[in-house]
């Protein structure tokens, strides 16, 4: 609109008001107190079963701490990478006496005695077992989340 007027100027004008600086939040202190948040993504339409378990983790950390925001999509992403990797295999982990915890015992398929990825036992593949570099690159994804400063808090 400025080109169609020829327009070559624009004065602002900066107007006084009665606020003094005292009276404004801290900027720092509100970025520390957003970044210590726990903030979790909206739910996703559940077309797979690892929707359906993204979808459980969320329900199950909303029920912990009341309903959230979207800054932990990342942690929700990389526990359920790190879920569904395990959740075949959740037998041998019980047998070697390494559980999960008793949070994740609350998901809804693990409370009916299931499993999320039902394509491990029902497809026509190669069935893979657990590898130590696969649990370690996500052991260290999950280390990623935890290091944000919400992870501090007790909660």
């Amino acid at each position: 609109m400025l080109f169609e007027l020829n327009f070559t100027h624009i004065k602002f004008i900066l107007e006084a008001t009665e606020t003094t600086v005292q009276e404004r939040p801290n900027a720092i202190d509100l970025i520390m107190n957003i970044s210590q948040r726990i903030c979790l993504p909206e739910q996703k339409k559940e077309d797979t079963r690892k929707d359906l378990l993204y979808n459980n983790i969320i329900k199950l950390f909303r029920n912990i701490r009341g309903p959230q925001n979207t800054f932990g999509k990342s942690f929700v992403e990389r526990l359920t990478a790190a879920l569904w990797y395990i959740d075949p295999h959740r037998i041998k982990f019980t047998e070697r006496s390494l559980l999960l915890g008793e949070l994740f015992n609350k998901l809804d398929q693990y409370q009916k005695e299931q499993n999320y990825n039902l394509y491990y036992f029902t497809g026509k593949h190669a069935k893979y077992n657990l590898e130590h570099d696969k649990l370690e690159k996500l052991a260290s994804s999950l280390e990623l989340s935890v290091a944000q400063p919400w992870a501090a808090n007790e909660s």
